[in-house]
């Protein structure tokens, strides 16, 4: 049964409250797994800030990232956004994507995360998720074919992603967990 996504816009209060927090005066790297987002890019445009995008259409189940991550930064990313990607990641690729996101960060450096968590079932593929104006996201398209999610747990997430732990989580109005996960400070990269 396909329904259209576009109709259910999400808020996200820990992206947006990570957004409303910018300093005008400090420079911030941000990695967007995603693609470019016209009201991402005028928040970060604020400021000094620098935005990658990566632009990586799905991920790679077994490996966590289809390439390699464009453009680190010296100093490494200050925040990266993943979105819903691991839900569609086996446990070896979460923990491949953890560590490989942990070599282009620096201690601290804060993960954003969309999990699949009380729904038993979700998109057959990564949603496009779109940023707007407001600070909602909205899914572009329509989802035609559901799977089984992952649901993973804040523990399970931790397990599976070791260079990274869980900082904050909030449960969201249509069954996803917002998570922010920050780099530990004793990852090697």
């Amino acid at each position: 049964m396909a329904r259209d996504a576009r109709t259910q816009p999400l808020r996200v209060p820990l992206l947006l409250e990570r957004l409303d927090a910018l300093n005008e005066a400090r420079r911030e790297h941000w990695l967007d797994l995603g693609r470019a987002q016209p009201a991402l890019i005028e928040r970060l445009a604020r400021g000094p800030n620098r935005l990658v995008v990566a632009d990586f259409a799905a991920p790679d189940t077994e490996r966590g990232l289809p390439g390699t991550v464009p453009a680190v930064p010296s100093t490494g990313f200050d925040v990266v956004l993943a979105w819903d990607w691991p839900n569609y990641l086996v446990p070896e690729g979460l923990s491949r994507l953890g560590a490989e996101l942990a070599r282009c960060s620096h201690a601290g450096t804060v993960l954003h995360a969309l999990i699949h968590y009380r729904n038993d079932r979700m998109p057959e593929t990564p949603q496009r998720l779109r940023l707007a104006a407001d600070g909602r996201l909205d899914e572009d398209g329509v989802v035609e074919h559901l799977r089984p999610a992952p649901r993973y747990s804040p523990k399970a997430l931790e397990k599976a992603m070791c260079h990274w732990q869980v900082d904050r989580t909030l449960l969201l109005n249509n069954g996803m967990q917002e998570f922010v996960l920050r780099l530990r400070s004793t990852s090697a990269h």
